[in-house]
């Protein structure tokens, strides 16, 4: 698919990431010749209009789709799974999706699959929450998703392994975060009342439960790379009999005592948080996200 420059253009006229020279009657980029970046790529899937800061295109994929790459080159990439469900029953908070950041990452010539993760799905029942499905280009960079809080099925429940660990049900621990992608879910606590622990965010581990109230879900981290700065993957907060947890910066799903638990927000990958009560509902996790930066500087 070729660029589809404008007809008889004048001097200093720009399209895409190109400018028109009059002088040698050619379109040019608008960047450094020092820089390798892929010169053009071709986007499909939904929500995926470039956004332009001068030098660079992002592409920012809410949903699956696939980016061609038409010149192989380096591109900046953050990828961000599903967040975690929270727990239902002495509920932990859901944990981040795994938040995988990458400068100049090669993406060679032809298609690759851009898969965004879903957010894990609250249970129906009084049981432990669920992870959230990867995010990924292709086979290499994959961001997990986040693990589901923990819940009562009859038994008390650890919080799950994922990007970043759910939170633990009363005394049970919270999940472990993978490597790399995340940290851990908080322990669950029975001190002064019945406590979920909080979700693991990007940024920062699941709050342990101070007395009467549900852990707290870890912050999220933020990032420049849309040219704006925002912060995504928080933890969700823990369920408590007395006063619920809150949900960690970056959009974490606050935790309930009887109501309904926040969700993780959408295309953040953040956890929803924790039930206390049989019959509240615990929180979805936020669907993930994937942004490839094309040339420019790049955002950390």
């Amino acid at each position: 698919m070729a660029l589809d420059f404008p007809t008889s253009p004048t001097d200093g006229q720009t399209y895409n990431q190109y400018i028109y020279v009059s002088a040698t009657g050619t379109w040019e980029l608008s960047r450094p010749s020092s820089d390798t970046t892929p010169v053009n790529a071709v986007v499909s899937g939904a929500s995926v209009s470039p956004s332009y800061d001068g030098t660079a295109a992002v592409y920012s994929f809410t949903s699956s789709g696939n980016i061609i790459i038409e010149s192989a080159g380096y591109a900046d990439i953050l990828l961000i799974g599903g967040g975690g469900s929270g727990g239902r029953l002495y509920g932990g908070g859901g944990g981040a999706g795994g938040y995988v950041y990458v400068e100049n990452f090669y993406l060679s010539e032809g298609s690759h699959t851009v898969t965004v993760g879903s957010g894990g799905v609250a249970p129906a029942t009084n049981a432990g929450g669920n992870n959230g499905a990867s995010s990924s280009i292709g086979s290499v960079l994959v961001a997990h998703g986040g693990g589901g809080g923990g819940g009562a099925d009859n038994v008390e429940q650890k919080g799950l392994r994922g990007g970043s660990g759910g939170g633990g049900n009363i005394d049970y621990s919270g999940g472990p975060a993978l490597t790399g992608q995340g940290n851990d879910g908080g322990p669950g606590n029975r001190t002064g009342s019945l406590n979920g622990g909080g979700g693991g965010g990007a940024g920062a581990i699941g709050g342990t439960p101070p007395s009467g109230v549900g852990g707290a879900g870890g912050d999220g981290l933020s990032s420049s790379i849309t040219g704006s700065v925002v912060t995504r993957a928080g933890g969700g907060g823990g369920g408590s009999s007395a006063t619920a947890g809150a949900g960690g910066a970056g959009g974490g799903g606050a935790g309930t005592v009887s109501g309904t638990a926040g969700s993780g927000t959408a295309n953040t990958g953040s956890g929803g948080g924790g039930a206390y009560s049989g019959a509240a509902t615990a929180g979805d996790g936020g669907s993930g996200i994937v942004i490839v930066r094309i040339g420019g500087d790049g955002g950390s």
